[in-house]
């Protein structure tokens, strides 16, 4: 869709300068909670979201004398609160890192990489198959792809949760693991497991019961909801093995053991890409059986009575060459639902 492509690329570009402010909002907030405070980047989170959410209102509607920007409010309101934030976390976290020397110690250097790099490259395998999942989305149609977004914000939500007990239970392993408290590792490592595994199953359940109503909170276009309400269910399906594997990375990253984890993320990554033309084909002839199906409804919908005739087959009616030809695609791309004892007098 060409005005999706355009805006979406005008969009990306101002929430790619915003990464610069947000890495490193990422690099005081990761400090903070390695000190066991983690109640700073919650509330400099909270407080970006809330100044998110007005200059959302301000700038995309066009209110209190700004110009209507639309999409691109949206990503400049992004950009604006990605700043707050840096302010806000160097403010408050201060005097944690007041004191502290600039100086290059390659020994240091060198063991954060062999830490940072495979762990950021888990981050990117495994977001890049979610971005890869809604760019197959947008091959099949618009529709298909405003669905994807609906059920990816929707699961978003519940993985923040899983993603700060994955951030918790990386802390206390490593505390643990300096201490060489074996004891309490495990047990720090068992509960923040259990705790994901209960959080994400009531997840699931509100997904499945609510979806409905989540939906239409999007858009209320009925052949978006038709999609979503699938994709909500299939996302409700593995809510609970979601929040697993983000606090088992949490502990594994608390063991310094990051290795392993990057490969199982390219394996997955790399499947999407290796099976995914054959999906999106599969997926397309869907779409289209079901875009079909619905000219047929809406045709049959259209024609004179008497057309439906009895099953005896005896009843005719007279059909233009246009609409007779439009029938018999129609019933010969979806056979289940051909006319069945219709004589179509040519």
């Amino acid at each position: 869709d060409p005005l999706v492509t355009m805006s979406a690329t005008n969009y990306l570009k101002i929430i790619s300068i915003s990464l610069i402010p947000f890495m490193i909002f990422q690099t005081f907030r990761q400090f903070s909670e390695g000190q066991s405070n983690t109640s700073s980047p919650m509330i400099v989170s909270v407080l970006a979201n809330l100044i998110n959410v007005l200059l959302n209102y301000v700038l995309i509607y066009g209110h209190w004398g700004f110009s209507e920007m639309g999409l691109n409010g949206a990503g400049y309101a992004t950009l604006i609160s990605r700043f707050v934030m840096v302010i806000l976390m160097m403010t408050l976290t201060r005097e944690m890192w007041r004191g502290f020397s600039v100086h290059f110690d390659l020994k240091v250097i060198n063991r954060l990489l062999k830490i940072g790099v495979p762990s950021g490259l888990q981050y990117v395998f495994e977001i890049g198959a979610f971005s890869m999942a809604g760019v197959m989305a947008g091959w099949i149609s618009a529709a298909a792809l405003a669905a994807h977004q609906i059920a990816l914000n929707m699961v978003a939500v519940t993985y923040m949760a899983a993603s700060g007990l994955a951030a918790s239970a990386a802390i206390r392993i490593a505390n643990q693991m300096g201490l060489k408290d074996l004891r309490n590792l495990k047990l720090a490592g068992l509960t923040c497991l259990a705790l994901v595994a209960f959080f994400m199953f009531l997840s699931a359940i509100f997904i499945i019961t609510a979806r409905h109503w989540l939906i239409q909170l999007y858009i209320d276009d009925e052949g978006v909801q038709k999609i979503a309400f699938g994709l909500l269910l299939i996302a409700a399906g593995f809510q609970i093995s979601d929040g697993l594997q983000a606090v088992a990375l949490g502990i594994l990253r608390g063991l310094t053991d990051v290795k392993i984890p990057t490969f199982i993320t390219f394996f997955v990554l790399n499947n999407i890409f290796g099976e995914g033309d054959e999906l999106v084909a599969k997926m397309k002839i869907e779409e289209e059986r079901i875009a079909e199906e619905r000219k047929l409804n809406k045709l049959i919908s259209s024609l004179p009575s008497g057309v439906l005739v009895s099953f005896d087959g005896t009843d005719n009616f007279k059909l233009s060459d246009e609409l007779y030809e439009a029938v018999c695609k129609a019933t010969k791309l979806i056979p289940q639902r051909a006319i069945m004892g219709a004589n179509f007098l040519n």
